[in-house]
């Protein structure tokens, strides 16, 4: 659960990367040590997900410019689909745990998160004091991820799933509050506009999830501190502006991603092949990309149907619809809805992709209850 505070300049993903890959290797041994596989009772969620695999296997061997390189994750991003199996693994994994065995688990991501949050902040009040380590970019934070808006989305996404792991640990109300405000500012230091957007809706969301079946009265103050916090994040959303170019811009990469997936609708072009196919896509236009690599469309949806056309979309949603189903808890289900909408607007790097197994692992354990 240390994987987000992996990374140094010029490295944030690739270590990160480098550290799920030795979690899954763990994961995949220690079951097989303890024997644990055998209470593995493979879901709906988990054979959409591995027919979601195949596909993206096949497309990679069929229409792929390099298959071995999308199956390892070689270039672009690094998620080939040996990545995909190594998420799925640790998923599996926390679901074998028992759910009284689950606190040191809460534990780590607590602390973590705090970690982050603060480094965050710290980098934006102070930004001399860890330059040396985490530089800002354009003014904004980047915590560990050496993106503003990864870890501004790290920080929304992951809140949900935080504050369930602080009320399994008997974290009052004040700490969850406070944990809150800390996510908040956090937020604000990223500057990621649809990270905060992300943020205020969890808030929103967890709130109405919390009063739903407590006492109104207390929880009527919460509420109200709740609201005033996110009205504080919602001005200051309303108040960045920056400006984009028009290479950067989605409607130019959404525009470019249709025309790319026109090419091989049907099974599309395997893992990690975006970088190239973008390329290829602005130079049709006579346009040529000034120092920047494209490697994803911005948008989850469009990146599968480049990945694995239509055949590979359409099962990738029955597995997210029965994933979000099977998940038990309100609040961790909230999470999940959450990660999609950071999903439709931003790239998701692989600890994003990690927080998704976590909720359905944990939220749809046997046993598990609301906290």
């Amino acid at each position: 659960m240390c994987v987000p505070l992996f990374g140094y300049v010029g490295s944030f993903e690739r270590m990160k990367l480098i550290a799920l890959y030795i979690a899954g290797i763990v994961s995949l041994a220690g079951m097989v040590v303890f024997g644990t596989y055998k209470a593995i009772r493979l879901s709906l969620t988990d054979s959409a997900y591995a027919l979601w695999i195949l596909v993206l296997l096949l497309a990679s061997f069929i229409t792929g410019t390099t298959p071995i390189g999308s199956i390892a994750g070689w270039f672009g991003r690094g998620q080939g689909v040996v990545f995909f199996m190594a998420i799925w693994v640790i998923g599996i994994w926390v679901k074998t745990i028992k759910i009284r065995d689950l606190q040191w688990l809460y534990k780590a991501m607590l602390i973590i998160y705090c970690i982050e949050c603060m480094l965050m902040v710290i980098q934006l009040v102070f930004p001399t004091c860890v330059s040396w380590w985490y530089p800002m970019m354009d003014g904004r934070a980047i915590g560990t991820f050496g993106d503003p808006n990864s870890a501004g989305g790290y920080i929304a996404v992951s809140l949900p799933i935080i504050l369930y792991a602080s009320g399994r640990l008997g974290a009052s109300w004040f700490i969850k509050v406070m944990l809150i405000l800390l996510s908040g500012m956090a937020s604000v230091a990223s500057g990621s506009r649809i990270a905060l957007i992300c943020w205020a809706l969890s808030v929103f969301g967890i709130a109405c999830v919390t009063i739903w079946k407590r006492l109104w009265i207390t929880y009527v103050i919460r509420l109200t501190a709740v609201v005033a916090c996110s009205v504080v994040i919602i001005g200051t959303l309303l108040y960045i502006q920056r400006p984009i170019s028009e290479v950067e811009d989605r409607r130019v990469l959404w525009s470019h991603a249709v025309q790319i997936i026109a090419g091989s609708p049907v099974i599309g072009y395997g893992a990690e092949p975006a970088e190239l196919l973008y390329e290829q896509s602005f130079r049709s236009k006579n346009r040529e990309l000034p120092n920047i690599v494209i490697d994803r469309s911005h948008n989850l949806i469009l990146d599968i149907l480049l990945w694995t056309g239509f055949i590979g979309l359409a099962v990738w949603i029955v597995f997210y619809v029965s994933l979000v189903s099977s998940i038990r808890i309100p609040i961790l289900a909230l999470g999940s809805l959450i990660w999609m909408l950071f999903a439709q607007f931003q790239p998701v790097l692989s600890v994003q992709w990690v927080l998704l197994f976590l909720y359905w692992a944990i939220g749809s354990k046997n046993g598990a209850q609301p906290q």
